[in-house]
Protein backbone atom coordinates (compact mmCIF):
# COMPACT_ATOMS: atom_id res chain seq x y z
CA UNK A 1 0.00 0.00 0.00
CA UNK A 2 2.80 2.39 0.96
CA UNK A 3 4.71 1.50 -2.20
CA UNK A 4 1.62 2.29 -4.33
CA UNK A 5 1.23 5.72 -2.71
CA UNK A 6 4.95 6.44 -3.12
CA UNK A 7 4.74 5.40 -6.75
CA UNK A 8 1.88 7.81 -7.38
CA UNK A 9 3.81 10.67 -5.78
CA UNK A 10 6.85 9.92 -7.91
CA UNK A 11 4.70 9.87 -11.08
CA UNK A 12 3.21 13.24 -10.08
CA UNK A 13 6.66 14.78 -9.63
CA UNK A 14 7.75 13.28 -12.93
CA UNK A 15 4.73 14.81 -14.71
CA UNK A 16 5.51 18.22 -13.20
CA UNK A 17 9.15 18.01 -14.31
CA UNK A 18 8.05 16.92 -17.77
CA UNK A 19 5.51 19.72 -18.10
CA UNK A 20 7.21 22.63 -16.37
CA UNK A 21 5.48 25.36 -18.39
CA UNK A 22 2.02 23.88 -17.90
CA UNK A 23 2.72 23.41 -14.18
CA UNK A 24 3.86 27.03 -13.88
CA UNK A 25 0.75 28.32 -15.64
CA UNK A 26 -1.51 26.21 -13.41
CA UNK A 27 0.30 27.47 -10.31
CA UNK A 28 -0.11 31.09 -11.40
CA UNK A 29 -3.82 30.52 -12.08
CA UNK A 30 -4.29 28.96 -8.65
CA UNK A 31 -2.49 31.88 -6.98
CA UNK A 32 -4.66 34.42 -8.83
CA UNK A 33 -7.85 32.54 -7.97
CA UNK A 34 -6.73 32.26 -4.35
CA UNK A 35 -6.04 36.00 -4.21
CA UNK A 36 -9.48 36.90 -5.57
CA UNK A 37 -11.19 34.46 -3.20
CA UNK A 38 -9.25 35.94 -0.28
CA UNK A 39 -10.20 39.48 -1.34
CA UNK A 40 -13.87 38.54 -1.63
CA UNK A 41 -13.95 36.75 1.73
CA UNK A 42 -12.20 39.58 3.60
CA UNK A 43 -14.53 42.15 1.99
CA UNK A 44 -17.59 40.17 3.06
CA UNK A 45 -16.27 39.75 6.62
CA UNK A 46 -15.50 43.48 6.81
CA UNK A 47 -18.97 44.40 5.58
CA UNK A 48 -20.55 41.95 8.02
CA UNK A 49 -18.56 43.46 10.91
CA UNK A 50 -20.08 46.90 10.32
CA UNK A 51 -23.57 45.40 9.93
CA UNK A 52 -23.19 43.46 13.20
CA UNK A 53 -21.91 46.54 15.02
CA UNK A 54 -24.86 48.59 13.76
CA UNK A 55 -27.27 45.90 14.97
CA UNK A 56 -25.49 45.84 18.34
CA UNK A 57 -25.62 49.59 19.02
CA UNK A 58 -29.25 49.76 17.84
CA UNK A 59 -30.18 46.99 20.28
CA UNK A 60 -28.30 48.75 23.09
CA UNK A 61 -30.05 52.04 22.32
CA UNK A 62 -33.49 50.38 22.35
CA UNK A 63 -32.75 48.90 25.77
CA UNK A 64 -31.55 52.27 27.07
CA UNK A 65 -34.82 53.88 25.97
CA UNK A 66 -36.78 51.12 27.68
CA UNK A 67 -34.77 51.07 30.92
CA UNK A 68 -33.65 54.69 31.27
CA UNK A 69 -36.28 56.67 29.38
CA UNK A 70 -36.92 58.34 26.04
CA UNK A 71 -34.23 60.93 25.27
CA UNK A 72 -35.08 64.46 24.29
CA UNK A 73 -33.37 64.17 20.89
CA UNK A 74 -31.73 61.43 18.81
CA UNK A 75 -29.61 61.04 15.68
CA UNK A 76 -28.03 58.04 13.92
CA UNK A 77 -25.03 58.34 11.59
CA UNK A 78 -23.51 55.96 9.02
CA UNK A 79 -20.63 57.40 7.03
CA UNK A 80 -17.22 56.71 5.54
CA UNK A 81 -14.22 58.95 5.04
CA UNK A 82 -10.70 58.97 3.64
CA UNK A 83 -7.69 60.44 5.37
CA UNK A 84 -6.00 63.33 3.58
CA UNK A 85 -2.71 62.59 1.84
CA UNK A 86 -0.62 64.62 -0.62
CA UNK A 87 -1.31 62.45 -3.67
CA UNK A 88 -4.32 60.22 -4.33
CA UNK A 89 -6.83 58.80 -1.89
CA UNK A 90 -5.84 57.88 1.65
CA UNK A 91 -7.01 54.83 3.64
CA UNK A 92 -10.76 54.37 3.89
CA UNK A 93 -12.57 54.05 7.21
CA UNK A 94 -16.23 53.96 8.19
CA UNK A 95 -18.06 55.22 11.27
CA UNK A 96 -21.47 54.48 12.76
CA UNK A 97 -23.10 55.96 15.83
CA UNK A 98 -26.24 56.65 17.81
CA UNK A 99 -26.32 60.06 19.49
CA UNK A 100 -28.93 61.08 22.05
CA UNK A 101 -29.44 63.73 24.69
CA UNK A 102 -31.37 64.14 27.93
CA UNK A 103 -32.34 67.31 29.77
CA UNK A 104 -31.29 67.10 33.43
CA UNK A 105 -31.49 69.34 36.47
CA UNK A 106 -27.87 68.99 37.56
CA UNK A 107 -24.75 66.83 37.46
CA UNK A 108 -26.12 64.44 40.07
CA UNK A 109 -29.02 63.57 37.77
CA UNK A 110 -26.58 63.21 34.85
CA UNK A 111 -24.43 60.81 36.88
CA UNK A 112 -27.51 58.82 37.86
CA UNK A 113 -28.51 58.47 34.20
CA UNK A 114 -24.97 57.49 33.26
CA UNK A 115 -24.95 54.67 35.82
CA UNK A 116 -28.31 53.40 34.55
CA UNK A 117 -27.03 53.48 30.97
CA UNK A 118 -23.81 51.66 31.93
CA UNK A 119 -25.86 49.03 33.74
CA UNK A 120 -28.02 48.52 30.64
CA UNK A 121 -24.97 48.27 28.39
CA UNK A 122 -23.42 45.63 30.66
CA UNK A 123 -26.31 43.33 29.67
CA UNK A 124 -24.95 43.36 26.11
CA UNK A 125 -21.38 42.24 26.85
CA UNK A 126 -21.75 39.53 24.20
CA UNK A 127 -21.89 42.14 21.42
CA UNK A 128 -20.18 45.09 23.14
CA UNK A 129 -17.15 43.68 24.93
CA UNK A 130 -15.37 46.06 27.34
CA UNK A 131 -11.71 46.66 26.47
CA UNK A 132 -8.93 48.89 27.86
CA UNK A 133 -8.57 52.37 26.32
CA UNK A 134 -6.46 52.32 23.14
CA UNK A 135 -2.98 53.82 23.42
CA UNK A 136 -4.05 56.59 21.04
CA UNK A 137 -6.79 57.84 23.38
CA UNK A 138 -6.20 61.13 25.16
CA UNK A 139 -7.54 62.85 28.25
CA UNK A 140 -10.37 65.08 27.03
CA UNK A 141 -11.12 66.69 30.37
CA UNK A 142 -11.00 70.49 29.81
CA UNK A 143 -7.74 72.09 30.94
CA UNK A 144 -7.95 73.52 34.45
CA UNK A 145 -11.17 71.69 35.23
CA UNK A 146 -11.56 70.32 38.74
CA UNK A 147 -14.51 68.16 37.71
CA UNK A 148 -14.82 65.49 35.07
CA UNK A 149 -17.82 66.14 32.85
CA UNK A 150 -16.78 63.73 30.10
CA UNK A 151 -16.51 59.96 30.51
CA UNK A 152 -15.53 57.52 27.78
CA UNK A 153 -15.79 53.72 27.92
CA UNK A 154 -14.22 51.55 25.22
CA UNK A 155 -15.59 48.37 23.68
CA UNK A 156 -15.08 45.88 20.87
CA UNK A 157 -17.92 44.88 18.58
CA UNK A 158 -17.30 42.41 15.75
CA UNK A 159 -13.66 43.51 15.68
CA UNK A 160 -14.46 47.23 15.43
CA UNK A 161 -13.32 49.77 18.00
CA UNK A 162 -16.34 51.22 19.79
CA UNK A 163 -16.72 53.92 22.40
CA UNK A 164 -19.51 55.29 24.55
CA UNK A 165 -19.03 58.93 25.49
CA UNK A 166 -21.01 60.72 28.18
CA UNK A 167 -20.92 64.53 28.22
CA UNK A 168 -22.50 66.84 30.77
CA UNK A 169 -22.87 70.52 29.92
CA UNK A 170 -19.85 71.04 27.60
CA UNK A 171 -21.27 72.72 24.45
CA UNK A 172 -18.27 72.03 22.19
CA UNK A 173 -18.64 68.28 22.82
CA UNK A 174 -22.41 68.14 22.32
CA UNK A 175 -23.76 67.56 18.79
CA UNK A 176 -27.50 67.73 19.57
CA UNK A 177 -29.84 70.34 21.01
CA UNK A 178 -32.55 69.86 23.60
CA UNK A 179 -36.00 70.10 22.04
CA UNK A 180 -37.93 70.41 25.27
CA UNK A 181 -37.25 72.10 28.58
CA UNK A 182 -34.84 74.84 27.59
CA UNK A 183 -34.15 75.47 31.28
CA UNK A 184 -32.65 71.98 31.57
CA UNK A 185 -28.96 71.19 31.32
CA UNK A 186 -27.75 68.88 28.49
CA UNK A 187 -26.52 65.37 29.14
CA UNK A 188 -25.26 63.99 25.82
CA UNK A 189 -24.43 60.35 25.01
CA UNK A 190 -22.92 58.88 21.84
CA UNK A 191 -22.42 55.18 21.09
CA UNK A 192 -20.03 54.82 18.16
CA UNK A 193 -18.02 52.18 16.31
CA UNK A 194 -15.39 52.69 13.64
CA UNK A 195 -12.72 50.83 11.72
CA UNK A 196 -10.85 50.39 8.46
CA UNK A 197 -13.14 49.62 5.53
CA UNK A 198 -12.39 47.66 2.37
CA UNK A 199 -15.24 49.34 0.49
CA UNK A 200 -17.44 52.44 0.75
CA UNK A 201 -20.28 50.89 2.74
CA UNK A 202 -21.94 54.25 3.60
CA UNK A 203 -21.97 57.75 2.06
CA UNK A 204 -18.66 59.60 2.16
CA UNK A 205 -18.54 62.48 4.61
CA UNK A 206 -17.82 65.95 3.27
Amino acid sequence: MAKTALSKIKRSFFWIRAHKLVSLVLMVILLILGFFVYQRVTLELNKRAFAQARTAIDAVYEDIVENVGQPDNFKATNECSRSHIAIGDGPLSCYIDNEFIYGVEDKNEANSLRQKIKSTISNHSDVLKPIPPPTSSIDITPSGSTETNIFVDHYDSAGLLCAIKYVFEIPREIALELKRGSNKKPFFVVISCSGDAREIFYPLSN
